[in-house]
């Protein structure tokens, strides 16, 4: 870009020159002087989808372009993660059709996007709900399609996005997936595909400390290099020994109630420091206690920069049952889907947990979920019509003590039904356990610091 390249940039940081990271980022490169010199042309693809394996270095590469282009140009680009970029999709679009009902909400909102960051950094792109699907089509329509022609900066709108699965895999056998297909399209119309694959997980090359220990889990007799806790009391111990030194003393954490977007909904936190941190049980964060989901976890980040789960977090199974009636394959969907918002917000996680991240999750694995057809990853389209609700995976709908989903089944989410489920859920747990083994390491702990927390 002006005055800077990517490539040597990263060299710079001292990273392990890896040849498709390098590659991706001279991909980059080319795009960001393009979008800076408001060169790009109708057969030029101005956006970038970058697919690859857990810890292979997707975000990382996004980062540094997203780094790079705000610095040429102040503000031209925002990076966020998808779960947070569609809860507040979902309030801008409630808010616009509040003041207005008869505008055209997408096109607005489109445009209040394009006019303050035209360049679009958004990290996990997935898609497991229908219903996100469809608003996600109807908001890249507007935006590739709204030209900015008198502006000095970007003219265009331009993606840039991580994933785990290439365009055309994305919610494979999954169900109505025709539904799915116009979004597919606009993807493939629009993005050049950057793959970054490969069997080094480079978030586990790093060292956990005492000090900057994620996990405090009793020591087991499969794993030798377990923590020095005896039992699960110890464990507990030295976890609320920690919570205690975050606050700053004893007695200082009190009971507060966070408020959730939207309407009045809140959740209460049992022992807190106003815009420190916070103690909150894993059955509030993941059970029924407070029916929390993608949306509320967002909230909870941004309130709390260091954030203590209570339990202990049992080991996940996805056919066990959890305290208050919970299906072990929600809870596990739930806690994975707080991992990766806390991860993404660079939040400091410490949790009480029953094992190691391996232990935790892996019960989680591989097998269809519950409730899965016979879909075979074939592409073979699964349908469901029936009546019934219409939540995101952002985000958690209940009716009474009933949680509902764009399934149109009861007590059955999009993400835990049909091979999609399946594939999904198994990446999930490969990049949650890689996230939670680095905000465990003594290069998270230095990162915390460095933010000054």
């Amino acid at each position: 870009m002006r005055n800077l390249s990517l490539v040597a940039g990263h060299t710079c940081l001292g990273l392990r020159r890896d040849p498709q990271q390098i590659a991706a980022l001279e991909s980059l490169e080319t795009l960001g002087k393009h979008l800076l010199q408001n060169s790009t042309s109708e057969t030029t693809k101005n956006s970038r989808y970058i697919v690859g394996s857990v810890g292979s270095g997707k975000s990382l590469v996004m980062d540094q372009f997203h780094a790079a282009i705000n610095k040429a140009q102040p503000g031209i680009s925002r990076r966020t993660h998808f779960l947070q970029f569609m809860s507040e999709t979902h309030q801008q679009l409630h808010r616009i059709r509040s003041q207005n009902p008869s505008q055209d909400a997408f096109r607005t909102l489109s445009i209040n996007i394009l006019n303050k960051h035209p360049v679009l950094c958004l990290d996990e792109f997935q898609i497991v709900d229908i219903g996100e699907a469809m608003v996600m089509r109807r908001l890249f329509e507007n935006l590739f399609s709204i030209a900015r022609p008198n502006t000095p900066s970007v003219s265009a709108f331009s993606l840039i996005t991580t994933s785990n699965k290439p365009i055309n895999q994305l919610y494979r056998s999954g169900l109505n997936r025709g539904t799915v297909k116009p979004l597919l399209q606009i993807l493939d119309t629009h993005c050049e595909t950057l793959s970054i694959q490969g069997e080094t997980d480079y978030r586990t090359l790093t060292h956990e400390t005492e000090e900057s220990r994620c996990l405090f889990y009793p020591r087991s007799l499969e794993n030798g290099c377990d923590p020095p806790f005896g039992d699960a009391a110890q464990a507990r111990e030295a976890f609320q020994e920690r919570f205690v030194k975050a606050c700053g003393g004893e007695n200082v954490a009190r009971p507060l109630q966070v408020k959730l977007p939207p309407g009045n909904r809140s959740v209460d936190v049992p022992f807190a420091v106003e815009g420190k941190c916070a103690m909150i049980p894993f059955e509030t964060l993941c059970g029924n206690t407070g029916k929390l989901g993608g949306a509320d976890y967002v909230t909870l980040c941004s309130e709390y920069k260091q954030i203590f789960v209570s339990g202990p977090v049992p080991l996940l199974d996805k056919d066990g049952v959890g305290h208050s009636g919970v299906k072990g394959v929600d809870l596990g969907r739930r806690f994975i889907n707080f991992v990766d918002v806390a991860y993404d917000s660079g939040a400091r996680l410490v949790i009480e947990a029953a094992g190691n991240p391996e232990m935790l999750l892996n019960g989680l694995r591989d097998s269809p979920m519950p409730g899965a057809g016979s879909g075979s990853g074939t592409g073979t389209e699964t349908r469901i019509v029936k009546e019934g609700g219409a939540s995101s995976s952002g985000s958690t709908t209940y009716i009474g003590m009933m949680e509902w989903s764009a399934t149109g089944l009861q007590d059955a989410s999009l993400a835990s039904i049909g091979s999609v489920g399946a594939s999904e859920t198994s990446f999930a747990v490969s990049r949650a356990v890689s996230r939670l083994k680095e905000m465990g390491s003594i290069a998270w702990l230095r990162k915390m610091n460095a933010a000054g927390l």
